[in-house]
């Protein structure tokens, strides 16, 4: 028991130090601790209290479950199209036009925009039934 606390703490020790570090890569960083690391660390720990207060009670039960309801579907179809999106049309669209035509991307470019627009209207339009052992999305269109 007492290893699985020590590995704990030093698996804790390390993502706080690589949290500090990233922070302290940055110029604002520096400019908002002054150079202290300490004093960054002491602001890291206490983020990191204030996120895990409500694990401690009933509350953080269903708050990291609605977080892991929201995150697995709209985050991941945010994440998606703005892949699709950075890629189809930011990405080399100069060459993209040269090659295909403009009235070509400008259709393309628009099928991507009105799936978005689609997917949303899905996502917004249905309706959570939550079971207690299943969840069912039942789409109100």
């Amino acid at each position: 028991m007492f290893t699985l606390y020590l590995l704990g703490i030093d698996s804790c020790l390390s993502m706080l130090d690589s949290a500090k570090m990233g922070v302290m890569d940055f110029k604002w960083g520096q400019k908002l601790f002054g150079g202290s690391y300490e004093l960054c660390n002491t602001a890291l720990f206490v983020l990191g209290l204030l996120i895990a207060i409500p694990c401690n009670f009933k509350f953080g039960l269903i708050l990291w479950d609605r977080w892991d309801f929201y995150i697995n579907n709209w985050g991941l179809l945010v994440i998606a199209f703005l892949e699709v999106l950075s890629i189809s049309y930011f990405y080399k669209r100069e060459d993209r036009v040269n090659k295909a035509g403009s009235t070509t991307c400008l259709i393309v470019d628009a099928g991507l925009i009105l799936s978005m627009v689609i997917s949303a209207f899905v996502f917004v339009y249905s309706d959570l039934i939550m079971d207690s052992s299943n969840v069912y999305i039942r789409v109100l269109i």
